[in-house]
């Protein structure tokens, strides 16, 4: 073998080694990624958190306790990451809540993955991963399933027994219903 071609597969070797080293720590870490996520048991659709358990199961959305709503409401309407000083000056009701009650209904939203917390200096910020409206859609479908049997003509009845609808929402009632009936047709 001539001087040059050994030296040419000492090179190519020595690059092999190279991309096998980094392939194996790729490899490593890609590893590790599959751990921890065979590992999540919460399960959420939709904004930016989908953690998955099993490709079959379905996917829902944990209901949100009416504590840690409140917080959420306040979190989607600033429509940026929040502080917890930030939250107590937004809480309606004008009611004092102890700062340590919010860390904690914080800390349990971000525990089930409805919030990312985000260290600015000595201050934490609290984003919401989970959309508002996805939110609302999945919970008043939960609440037209089970109360109502999935039936929107029960759920309004329910909300209007005994009360008159004034023009104004018969119409609005009226063109949401023009809207949905030429969705229907257009599929």
């Amino acid at each position: 073998m001539s001087l040059y071609a050994g030296t040419f597969v000492q090179a190519l070797t020595e690059r092999l080694h190279y991309v096998i080293l980094h392939l194996d720590k790729c490899l490593r870490y890609l590893f590790l990624a599959i751990r921890r996520l065979s590992k999540i048991k919460r399960h959420y659709i939709c904004g930016l958190s989908k953690e998955w358990k099993k490709e079959s199961e379905v996917h829902i959305m944990k209901k949100i306790p009416d504590a840690e709503l409140e917080l959420m409401m306040v979190i989607w309407d600033a429509g940026q990451p929040v502080s917890r000083m930030d939250i107590e000056m937004r809480m309606q009701n004008g009611r004092d809540v102890v700062p340590s009650t919010i860390l904690s209904l914080l800390s349990r939203l971000e525990k089930r993955g409805f919030l990312r917390k985000e260290k600015q200096g000595n201050i934490n910020y609290y984003n919401a991963l989970v959309e508002k409206s996805a939110y609302l859609k999945e919970e008043g479908q939960r609440v037209l399933d089970k109360m109502f049997g999935s039936s929107l003509k029960n759920f309004v009845t329910a909300l209007y027994d005994g009360k008159g609808l004034d023009d104004r929402e018969i119409a609005e009632l009226q063109a949401f219903i023009d809207e949905q009936a030429g969705t229907e047709r257009d599929k």
